[in-house]
């Protein structure tokens, strides 16, 4: 079953064509990643498929249902969660705290309640801070949950980020360079969350330059080119696929196995 359907995506700003008319799908329960040179059109698909970017044609089908004009609030309420390229934290906000503001609160609770802080309100706010410590502990952070996160290092901004979307408890997630800019001992610990995330049953489409990663942990690889789709299939596939090859790695160099 397929969870995601891009058919026909495209989308041009200014005349220049960021995306030509991509198709590809994403299995329920699957790893995908999606790749490509930089400027290949990658992230401009992720923001068209979360809603950021109105495409200019196509569309985008998710759980059977046609997402493609639907605000990026909405999409992710039908669970969808993803990171940015550009990381977006609250800086002047513990780690903490930017976790918890991924989390949900019980949609009863009214304003007069959290005035007068009900006993309610006091045990979600209890039970929430104690997941957000755990999704801490995933990435590796729970040391540094009362640190701002103006502190932290591009890389352990990262982490907090992907803490911060695993705590959103989508169906799909969508991660835009997870490995970028983090130091190379912390590349399994992110391998395992996706593993563990599709033990889960959970969906994931990434983007990634590190092409050892990309070969060891997906199932299907959609590879781009100047926002075009010239080739899709396994890890195999791709890294003997002589169009890649070329246009993706350069001519006469191998992809990482």
């Amino acid at each position: 079953m397929n969870i995601l359907q891009v058919h026909n995506l495209s989308k041009r700003f200014d005349g220049i064509q960021a995306v030509n008319e991509l198709s590809f799908n994403v299995k329920k329960g699957a790893v995908t990643a999606l790749i490509g040179p930089n400027g290949s059109g990658k992230t401009v698909s992720f923001n068209v498929i979360t809603g950021f970017y109105r495409p200019t044609t196509g569309s985008v089908r998710f759980n059977d249902r046609d997402i493609t004009h639907l605000s990026p609030n909405k999409i992710f309420h039908l669970g969808m969660g993803r990171t940015f390229q550009a990381i977006r934290l609250f800086p002047q906000m513990t780690v903490l705290e930017n976790v918890m503001l991924g989390l949900e609160y019980n949609s009863g609770e009214t304003l007069l309640a959290a005035l007068l802080r009900s006993p309610s309100l006091i045990q979600q706010e209890k039970e929430n801070t104690e997941k957000a410590m755990e999704l801490l502990k995933t990435v590796g952070l729970e040391e540094k949950f009362d640190d701002r996160a103006e502190n932290l290092s591009h890389g352990q901004r990262r982490l907090l980020e992907i803490a911060r979307t695993l705590g959103t408890d989508s169906d799909f997630y969508l991660f835009d360079e997870p490995t970028a800019g983090v130091f190379p001992n912390t590349i399994p610990k992110l391998m395992s969350i996706i593993a563990d995330l599709k033990t889960r049953g959970k969906t994931i489409l990434f983007i990634e330059h590190n092409m050892k990663v990309v070969m060891d942990i997906s199932d299907h690889i959609v590879v781009l080119n100047h926002g075009s789709k010239i080739a899709e299939g396994t890890p195999t596939e791709i890294r003997n696929n002589p169009v890649v090859l070329e246009a993706y790695m350069g001519k006469g160099r191998k992809i990482a196995s």
